[in-house]
Formats: structure tokens, sequence, C-alpha cells
């Protein structure tokens, strides 16, 4: 009508969906500012008595504050609408909105700073005790139940530390993912824990058992709904790490619960079992496994082996050595006749096994067949001779040999391992005229 082309028609494009995915998101990251409250739940049993009442207390307080806050800031965002950045925080911007750059601005940050270094406790005040609940209940290692000298559970505090610098690395300390991660997992434990009392309260039917089913009910369903907006918007962003490391903890525990069901079957005595103890004592074979020299470490291992041969019926007392260097063992030859033999006599024979290709636990293991057949039905005791240097610099420097023969000992049935250890006097260093000497 005016005389001008009519404008060009587009097709409006859909985004429903791309404006459900923001408010998604949006929801999801205030529901991750809800989180921190469960370390109320989980350190009840740290509360005064009546547990339960100052727990609740504690809570109700925790809650109103968080609300407060989160309204105030929702609010004050509202009114001067800052810009994300990754320089500056959105609380920050709104202290220097209201307060310009003066002492409150810094005051309010350093509060800030000061309430994220607190909240950095909260899992080393709830995780530990956590889970040395389940591991009472069998469903994680029995050492998180073990209290250590300074009366915390040493354990489940290591355990977290080695996880969080873990997180740190591999998401290269950015919150905005980790947020992800640790919202999952959170909203989830409220989900479960809630289905947890629905659970206890139908079966036991207290008074008033129909209003508490109803409302953990609810906040199970609305925790349940959460926790499946966050792991659907943040999935890319740490939320997949969750997903796919929570199924595989449960299999774990499951498993490690089996496995202590498993060893208490196996381990429990009754009285129908049979008690080796109402046997006479089975006859000794005890070894005294000997290195290419005869030392005071080695006459030590063979008084630890008399003392243990000695005075039982039809037992009798061995040394070996395993020669991987021909050319030392006509000087342990020497000293075996010049030290051992004018003492022991026909008590014990030396045994020298080759090792043409200066193999240790080859021969050893070989040699020990070779006593099996010969006494079938004794019992093996093997005695390793070894040092106490004094220092935990200088003991890296020996003791290989039986660290590696007791490994290799240790996983083979009805051989007992003794180690003898001669202890050393430290060696004391002093600056002399030809240098270091001591």
């Amino acid at each position: 009508m005016m005389g001008a082309l009519p404008a060009e028609y587009t097709t409006p494009q859909p985004g429903h969906l791309l404006g459900l995915y923001v408010i998604m998101r949006a929801f999801s990251n205030g529901c991750a500012a809800m989180t921190g409250v469960e370390a109320v739940a989980d350190g009840t049993s740290a509360f005064k008595p009546p547990e339960s009442k100052n727990a609740a207390k504690t809570l109700v307080i925790l809650i109103a504050t968080l609300a407060f806050l989160f309204l105030g800031v929702g609010f004050a965002t509202h009114i001067y609408h800052p810009k994300p950045s990754e320089v500056e925080t959105i609380i920050s911007q709104l202290a220097r909105a209201n307060f310009g750059q003066g002492i409150l601005f810094y005051l309010i940050n350093f509060a800030t700073l000061a309430v994220l270094m607190v909240a950095a406790n909260t899992a080393y005040a709830g995780f530990p005790r956590l889970a040395a609940i389940v591991a009472k209940d069998g469903y994680m290692p029995k050492s998180f139940t073990r209290l250590g000298d300074r009366l915390v559970y040493t354990s489940g505090i290591l355990t977290l530390t080695i996880i969080a610098v873990l997180l740190i690395v591999m998401f290269e300390a950015n919150v905005t993912r980790l947020i992800g991660l640790y919202a999952v997992g959170v909203f989830l434990t409220f989900t479960l824990a809630q289905l947890g009392v629905v659970n206890r309260v139908r079966r036991l039917k207290e008074k008033g058992w129909v209003q508490a089913m109803i409302m953990s009910g609810t906040g199970a369903l609305v925790t349940g709904i959460v926790t499946i907006v966050i792991a659907i918007s943040k999935f890319t962003q740490g939320a997949a790490v969750v997903v796919v490391l929570i199924p595989i903890i449960v299999l774990v525990s499951y498993w490690i619960k089996r496995h202590y069901e498993w060893f208490d079957e196996t381990m429990t005595l009754h009285p129908y079992d049979f008690n080796p103890l109402s046997e006479p004592a089975e006859p000794l074979t005890v070894l005294v496994l000997v290195s290419s020299d005869v030392h005071r470490g080695i006459l030590e291992g063979l008084e630890a082996g008399r003392a243990i041969a000695e005075g039982r019926p039809d037992s009798i007392l061995r040394a070996v050595h395993i020669e991987m260097d021909p050319e030392k063992t006509p000087r342990l030859k020497e000293k075996w006749v010049q030290f051992v033999e004018p003492y022991l006599g026909e008590k014990i024979k030396l045994d020298i096994v080759p090792s043409p290709y200066r193999w240790l636990v080859e021969p050893v293991m070989d040699y020990l067949d070779w006593a099996d057949m010969e006494r079938s039905g004794d019992r093996v005791i093997i005695v390793l001779p070894e040092f106490e240097t004094g220092s935990w610099i200088t003991q890296f420097l020996h003791n290989f040999t039986a660290r590696r023969l007791r490994s290799a000992l240790l996983n083979r049935p009805h051989v007992t391992v003794v180690s003898s250890r001669y202890f050393m006097k430290p060696m004391a260093w002093r600056l002399g005229r030809g240098g270091l000497v001591y």
C-alpha cells in the first residue's frame, strides 16, 4: 500500500528446546548451590545428645541461612545485572557495584574466601566418618574404621586427599566442571537416603509413619528429578564421570561385602571342626638361607633356626646357599668350617644349590620341592637373615634378596617365613683428615 516491497518472510527457528535447555542449566546451577547440607546428616553422630534433635536444629539454621543468601544474591543480580567473568566472581561484582573499591568491597571478598576455606573442610569432616560407618557394615575395607593416633580416621582422610588431588589435576581446577561432578553425586545421595527412610518407616510403622513416609517420598521425588536434570544438563561438563563411576563403586562395594562374608564363613571355628592343636606337633624342616658370606647376621639366623628346631622330635636343621658366583664358594666353605662347624657340628648341614643362570627364586623353589618329597608331611620353616642398619636411608642398600624371597615364599602353602634381624649400630660420619670418615 505504501509502494515498498514486502519484507522477506523468515521461518522462525525452533527455540523451545533451547529455552528448555537454558532453564535446565539454570536450575541445575541453582541446585548445585544447595550442596553441602548433607554434611549435617553424615556427621549426626558427632553432635551432643540428643544427636538427632541437635542435628535437625543445625540443619534448619543452615537451610535458612542458605536460602537468605541465595535469594539475596539473586535479587541483587536482578538489579545490577553483573556479567559472568572468568576474572571476577559475581559476588565481587555486586560488592563493587554497591560499595565501590572501598574497605567493604575487600571485606566481602575476604569473607567469601574464609567461607570457602571452611567449606573445603566439609568433606574432611564428613567423608571419613561416613566411610567408617559404611566400612563397619562391610562395604568398604576395614581399615577405614580404625582411628589414628590423632583420633581421626586416617585412611579416610588420606583417601579423600588423593581423590581430591586427582580431580583437580583431571579437571584442571575448573570449578564449573567440578560442580557438575559434585552435584550429581550429592543429589543422588539425597534421593537414595530418603528412599531408605521411606523403606524404614514403612517397615517399622511407628507413630506418624504415614506422614514421615509422604514427606521423605516427596523429598526423594524432588531430589531425583534434580539428579536427572543435572545429569542431563551437565553431562558433558563432568557429570558423565559420576554416571559411569557410581555403578562401578556400587559393584566394588558389593564385592567387598561378599569377600568379608566369605572370609568370615571360611575362618570361623565350629565345635565339629578339626583342631590341629589336638594333634601331636608336626615334625619340622628348618631351612636357613645363607648368602655368599658367613657374617654376624648369618650366625644370628642360624641361632634362630636352632632355637626353633631343637627339642622338636624328628626335626632337622639345614642351611641353604644358592651358588650364583662359584668363585665365592670356597671362601664361604672356609668360613663355615671356621665359625659354624665347631659349635653346631652335625646338627646342621650346608647344602649348596648351583644356579648357573644366576637365578635366585627358582632354585629355592626347586629345593623346597625336593625337601617336600624327601620329608613329606613336614612343616617347613624358612629363616631369612636380614639387617637393621639403623638408618632408613642405608636400609635401602640391603635386604633386597630377603624381600624377593619373602614375596615369592608367602604364596607357597605349608611354608612359614621367619625374619631374623641383626641390629647394627648406626654409622656415625665425621669430617677427618682424609675427608668424610666414620
